[in-house]
């Protein structure tokens, strides 16, 4: 499960096979683009280019216009058949060995939210991946995208782990139900041979023997030792797993804000065309660019550019092209306006302490393999309020991460215990993987040495029959 996760196609992906703007010329003007969506106020804005066309997605509170640059269309309905084949062959140039049609998900495909695309076409592609992609009917969109060697360790690892069987993962509540209840046995069979194992143990102490175990017969002396070194490690693995499912209850967690503090980074959100710097001007900077949105951080705007390579914050509040960079105080302002404005701390005086953090804490860290300069320093603000809040906010991409006791609780029912996200682990990753190793085989001792114990006790039962 570390290093082979369930296939998904993700907009990461998506980015990939997009085409680089180029020197674009003749792009519209932003004013150009809001009548052409009928003067409709935009709650986001992309600029993409694929097949060799130029668009822009401007998403309103009720419907999402796609907009070509160079004419005056909006593209409205289902995907035409050329369009469509043009998708496929700019994921895959192979020749295509078969196309089959689903009118229903698959194992591939197992998630309810899919139905919409129905029905699928799957490509099965001649070439030394044996690649199988999935393309919706109605939008032409890739929806799974897989190799041969990403089904095979699937298999092992992910859709056993994760229950991922489609019959039963397209039904959310159902699975999520599923996974609870068999996590919840999971804890109490673990429980169980915990206490017996200690009991057995401390009954050998008492009896002034030598050695770890009572046991002679080396299946039940694995199995013993193994428990009694392992089991709490497989208790609180088998624990969170289930906590993934499920969020602590709101009783424990309760939270003493009345607002959401990513939402209100997110509120006050500037159009389009208010951004001071043209984005035309960020296009003719990077003209490798195959992804342009509008970003901001309440009122501060600022463009997010994609490339094949690397990802650039660029502040709009000028007319030049200028890389992002929150100043301290604008930060705080933002934390100290949020509780000025929060129902239940509005009336009460919050001291704020504010310090630039260059290390990985238990709750900041980097959550996928990227370069640690990208991610500190940042600057961190602590609240003496009732839930401890914590704010880590990178200046040069305008992220925002917040920490209370609520999610504190939630993440060490689950992330801490299940991944060992913890603490100084977070800035040394082959450490905290080789100690996963580790415990990950004394719970596979556990485990095949329970099983073995198990089929030897019926394999006697029947016998006595």
């Amino acid at each position: 499960m570390m290093y082979h996760r369930f296939p998904r196609v993700y907009d990461s992906d998506r980015v990939e096979h997009l085409e680089e703007f180029g020197t674009s010329a003749d792009l519209p003007s932003i004013e150009d683009l809001q009548e052409m969506t009928e003067g409709k106020s935009a709650s986001s804005l992309r600029m993409e280019r694929y097949l060799g066309q130029t668009y822009f997605k401007w998403q309103t509170k009720d419907s999402l216009y796609t907009l070509m640059a160079d004419s005056t269309q909006v593209m409205h309905g289902i995907a035409e058949p050329d369009y469509m084949a043009n998708v496929v062959a700019s994921w895959n140039k192979a020749a295509v060995l078969r196309i089959d049609t689903l009118y229903k998900l698959d194992q591939w495909t197992p998630f309810g939210s899919m139905k919409a695309e129905l029905p699928f076409y799957r490509y099965h592609f001649d070439d030394a991946e044996h690649h199988q992609l999935y393309q919706g009917s109605v939008t032409g969109r890739v929806l799974q995208y897989t190799t041969s060697s990403e089904r095979f360790w699937a298999w092992l690892g992910a859709i056993p782990h994760w229950i991922y069987f489609y019959q039963l993962r397209q039904n959310v509540e159902l699975w999520s139900d599923v996974v609870i209840y068999l996590s919840g046995a999971g804890c109490i069979m673990v429980i169980l041979g915990l206490w017996l194992g200690i009991a057995r143990w401390r009954q050998h102490r008492k009896n002034h023997n030598s050695g770890v175990t009572p046991y002679k017969k080396k299946w039940y002396r694995w199995h013993h030792v193994a428990g009694l070194v392992f089991g709490i490690f497989a208790l609180t693995f088998v624990f969170s797993g289930m906590m993934s499912m499920m969020p602590l209850p709101s009783w424990i967690t309760h939270s003493h804000l009345h607002g959401s503090p990513a939402r209100y980074m997110q509120e006050a959100a500037p159009q389009p065309t208010t951004y001071t710097l043209d984005y035309r001007k960020v296009v003719q900077a990077y003209p490798e660019a195959q992804l342009l949105q509008w970003s901001h951080l309440r009122e501060h705007p600022y463009y997010t550019v994609t490339t094949p390579d690397d990802v650039f914050y660029i502040d709009a509040q000028g007319s030049e092209v200028t890389p992002l960079n929150i100043s301290r105080d604008e930060f705080f302002g933002y934390v100290e306006n949020f509780f000025k404005t929060d129902s239940t701390t509005m009336n009460k005086h919050i001291d704020l302490q504010v310090e630039e953090l260059d290390h990985f804490e238990t709750y900041y860290r980097a959550r996928s393999v990227i370069d640690t300069d990208k991610l500190l320093p940042v600057w961190k603000i602590t609240a003496n309020n009732r839930d401890n809040s914590v704010f880590y906010m990178n200046p040069r991409d305008a992220s925002v991460r917040h920490v209370d006791r609520s999610s504190r609780l939630n993440y060490w029912a689950y992330t801490a215990l299940h991944r060992l996200r913890i603490g100084f682990l977070n800035s040394y990753p082959t450490l905290r993987k080789t100690l996963i190793w580790i415990l990950m085989l004394g719970g596979a001792t556990i485990s095949a040495t329970g099983i073995v114990l198990g089929i030897n006790r019926c394999r006697r039962a029947l016998r006595k029959k």
